[in-house]
């Protein structure tokens, strides 16, 4: 079945009941010790229901991410290539936009990446800030004299990864 902007009213509320459902039992029990039943049950709905939504509790977490990705994707503004000031004093906007999403979807964030969360969410999401990191990277450099450091300690080259 699609994913994509389910337009029925009833679909919707399934799928936020669904993930409901998900991050509270993610927050009380963990992971890994969830079933689609347990899931099925706290949403209140049949477990037929659940599976012609999705695949398994994998396949729910996989669309929770894609949504929340999705969100903060459409939400943030273009990057400016003006001549914006640029220190460390002035982060670039982008990385203001992406922690007031994490902020905003914060009960999201505390059950899928806290110590009951998803290993697989855990990893995506590190991949997905990695790749923002290295796209603002390409565009913003605080302005420092040449052969000098931000901090002594820190090498000229910090890798991302």
């Amino acid at each position: 079945m699609s994913h994509a902007a389910p337009t029925d009213l009833r679909i919707r509320r399934t799928h936020h009941f669904l993930q409901e459902a998900m991050i509270d039992l993610i927050t009380e029990q963990g992971f890994e010790s969830i079933t689609v039943g347990d899931i099925a049950e706290r949403a209140m709905i049949n477990r037929a229901t659940f599976y012609r939504h999705y695949q398994d509790k994998y396949d729910l977490v996989a669309k929770i991410f894609e949504n929340t990705a999705t969100h903060l994707v459409e939400q943030m503004q273009p990057m400016r290539k003006d001549g914006q000031q640029k220190s460390p004093e002035h982060p670039p906007e982008i990385w203001i936009q992406f922690f007031e999403h994490v902020a905003e979807h914060a009960r999201l964030y505390r059950a899928m990446l806290g110590r009951n969360g998803s290993p697989w969410f855990a990893a995506r999401m590190h991949e997905h800030t990695v790749k923002l990191t290295l796209e603002i990277e390409k565009h913003w450099k605080p302005q420092v004299e040449p052969g000098h450091h931000l901090d002594p300690a820190m090498p000229q080259d910090l890798p991302v990864t």
